[in-house]
């Protein structure tokens, strides 16, 4: 059985000496190290002009995935150097140990790279455990097979100050101990808050220490308002100036929280979190299933025509702004109080 590799960067490093697998995969909870091996292997294979032809996604639990899989990886690729065929929850992909189905991946084009992807593991001894769907260790005896992790508490250190450099941060010893302390456990929402943190040119202590206790306060916030609940959201609102933290990022906040519900108003019929996350990663958009499920009833608050209406509305304020022709706390707090309290036939017509 081969080894399993627990880091991305060899190979990320691979990928640009152009050492590429005919296939990978890509096993665990950690997203965002798929992502960027997936980033690179398109960055180094695929012509931009061909991407939809040549950059293909496929979901395992869906209907016929299995025979529009196995055309797509025999098709060549339009321009491209290979065509990359992502298969998200491959752990799916066959039912009843049908291992002869999976001989068609024993002899792909090399025209072809194969990405196998699967939230399956929770230990570096993934493959060697009883309960592991037989079809991840068939896949692992033909794939570069590695899992990414949540860090262990011992880890956390080194995986935060990783993050840092990677996040390009300045961050004092007291903030990096209480982000060790503090910091969220999930590898993913680590990544997402230090996205947060990477929005703020200065990173005192006192910042990093409010985004600890503040990491859910702008999702409240616009969890309110998507709930048109104005009293909660002027009073959340009135928390994160309380804390510091300044009107256009509140509005860049919401604007991308208002871009989320244009995307999740199409699956609001979903009742299930995870479907609804799948649906989003075609597209490029990682949420959390929890999160993608509460948001998708919110959207059904609203017509896809407001919320591209609001959209525009938050660009011009902010825009505004910067041009000093509004009043920050006044321009918001107008903001709030209309998305809020205005019926939907006010806001199509204003």
């Amino acid at each position: 059985m081969k080894d399993i590799i627990t880091d991305n960067i060899n190979i990320i490093k691979s990928i640009e000496k152009g050492i590429i697998s005919n296939i990978y995969l890509l096993l665990g909870p950690d997203y965002f190290s798929k992502r960027e091996i997936i980033l690179k292997l398109k960055n180094k294979l695929i012509d931009p002009s061909f991407e939809s032809f040549d950059n293909l996604t496929f979901f395992a639990d869906e209907k016929n995935a299995f025979q529009e899989i196995s055309e797509a990886i025999n098709i060549i690729p339009i321009t491209s150097e290979k065509k990359i065929v992502k298969i998200y929850f491959c752990e799916k992909l066959v039912k009843n140990k049908n291992t002869e189905k999976l001989e068609i991946f024993q002899n792909i084009p090399p025209s072809t790279c194969i990405v196998f992807l699967s939230e399956i593991g929770d230990s570096k001894k993934v493959l060697n455990i009883r309960n592991t769907p037989w079809i991840i260790k068939e896949i692992s005896k033909l794939a570069t097979t590695a899992i990414f992790l949540d860090p262990y508490p011992n880890e956390r250190k080194k995986i935060i100050i990783d993050l840092i450099k990677k996040y390009k941060l300045n961050i004092s010893n007291q903030s990096i101990n209480k982000l060790i302390i503090s910091g969220p456990s999930s590898i993913n929402e680590l990544h997402l808050l230090f996205q947060k943190l990477s929005t703020y040119k200065d990173l005192s202590d006192d910042i990093v220490i409010q985004l600890l206790l503040l990491v859910d306060d702008f999702e409240n916030l616009s969890i309110a308002i998507g709930n048109k609940n104005y009293k909660k959201t002027i009073e959340l609102y009135e928390i994160s100036i309380l804390w510091g933290h300044k009107i256009p990022e509140i509005l860049s906040y919401i604007s991308r929280f208002f871009l989320y519900l244009l995307e999740l108003k199409p699956l609001a019929n979903y009742s299930n979190g995870f479907a609804i996350s799948k649906k989003l990663l075609q597209k490029g958009i990682y949420i959390p299933a929890d999160k993608a499920l509460k948001y998708s009833q919110i959207s059904i608050n609203w017509e896809e025509k407001e919320l591209l209406n609001i959209r525009k509305k938050i660009f011009n304020i902010i825009l505004n702004i910067r041009k000093g022709q509004l009043n920050e706390k006044f321009a918001l707090i107008s903001f709030l109080t209309y998305i809020c309290n205005y019926s939907h036939k006010s806001i199509n017509s204003n």
